[in-house]
């Protein structure tokens, strides 16, 4: 089966709809909550608790620590949430890591990368402005070249 690690906001329908088109796909997922997140969008919570062909589990570390650990790491530039994803990153093995969008979960995955001893295949989708928005800004330019 393939396991498939997505980096992205747990709170967002489009997470929740990129994950429910492979419902009878054989995929073992691992979401990583890429932003702090008061709820996980309920078409993610569907997923999870539906018996499909596609697993999804969220990671551990980040089922209830999104938050918390969130507003602490813009403190400390993603140090905790990095060596959180680049442990999953490790212990998950995934064939793939799907980032979706880039200055949160690009960023942190970035991060992660740096920190894991594994080096999974990357995909990226970009949201909206990801590029167009940002590349005004340079904090952002050396980031997204």
């Amino acid at each position: 089966m393939k396991k498939i690690l997505i980096v992205a906001m747990a709170d967002s329908v489009h997470t929740a709809r990129w994950i429910r088109q492979f419902d009878d796909d054989e995929i073992n997922f691992v979401l990583f909550p890429s932003t702090p997140h008061r709820r996980i969008h309920p078409l993610i919570l569907q997923h999870i608790s539906a018996k499909l062909k596609s697993s999804l589990k969220i990671s551990p570390w980040m089922k209830c620590g999104a938050l918390p650990l969130g507003v602490i790491d813009l403190l400390f530039n993603n140090r905790f949430r990095a060596r959180l994803l680049a442990k999953e990153i490790d212990a998950f093995n995934p064939d793939l890591i799907h980032i979706m969008e880039t200055q949160h979960a690009g960023y942190l995955t970035d991060k992660a990368l740096s920190l894991a001893s594994k080096k999974p295949k990357l995909a990226l989708s970009i949201w909206g402005s990801d590029l167009f928005w940002f590349q005004r800004f340079p904090k952002h330019q050396s980031r997204i070249r």
